[in-house]
């Protein structure tokens, strides 16, 4: 995430506050953009808080609080402050965002799972759908992972979106989600010893995806027997 949604969101939180005090707040953001531009977040984090401390019910300035947090790799803390954020507003879209993200970087996968699932039921996202996708296969779940797959295929996003993947020679490659999801569901299939299910949903992908080396690999395993 960029740390200019962090000045955006203090602007919106400094227009709200009390005349009385305006001056100060006016000060603590000037503090808060120029440290964040400094890369000084001790005291771009103190403004911050100072700032909450006037507003102590100014949600903005938490969804602030929270990307900090995040964007300096404070997880558990993002965590924290993004389910408090629910709490206080149910329909806080950002806060479902970032713990979800908070609870995948702490790889805390089952937390993360959750997150995502509450997320999903509010943005109807596709991409929020393929990280439960993928996540219900990291937790083994493979029946669960494997409907979300299928629902997804049969959503036009599937062939619009792009999915990054890692290359063995440590470039990046996109390709459609529909490729990914092929890709999905044969290492699933592997898994669970179904090889002639899991070569054709490796020869899916590579349909969709030509150049795409994961699939390609996964299905080289399977004829090495790896």
């Amino acid at each position: 995430m960029k740390r200019l949604i962090l000045g955006l969101i203090a602007i919106v939180a400094f227009s709200s506050a009390k005349a009385q005090d305006a001056d100060f707040m006016k000060r603590q953001k000037m503090i808060f953009e120029k440290a964040t531009y400094y890369n000084d977040p001790v005291v771009a984090r103190m403004a911050l808080y100072n700032m909450i401390s006037m507003n102590p019910s100014n949600d903005n300035l938490l969804d602030s609080l929270a990307v900090f947090y995040f964007d300096y790799g404070q997880y558990a803390s993002a965590a924290i402050v993004s389910k408090e954020l629910q709490t206080r507003n149910p329909d806080n879209i950002l806060a479902y965002e970032l713990a979800a993200a908070s609870f995948e970087s702490l790889n805390i996968k089952d937390r993360a799972l959750d997150e995502y699932e509450s997320l999903f039921l509010k943005n109807n996202n596709s991409f929020t759908l393929y990280k439960i996708a993928f996540l219900q296969f990291e937790l083994e779940r493979y029946n669960e992972s494997l409907t979300s797959a299928d629902i997804l295929l049969r959503r036009k996003e599937a062939e619009e979106q792009k999915i990054l993947f890692n290359k063995t020679d440590k470039t990046q490659q996109e390709v459609p989600m529909k490729a990914a999801l092929f890709n999905l569901k044969g290492i699933i299939y592997k898994e669970q010893g179904e090889t002639d299910k899991a070569a054709d949903f490796f020869d899916q992908a590579i349909e969709a995806a030509p150049d795409f080396e994961l699939a390609q690999l996964n299905k080289k395993s399977l004829t090495e027997g790896e």
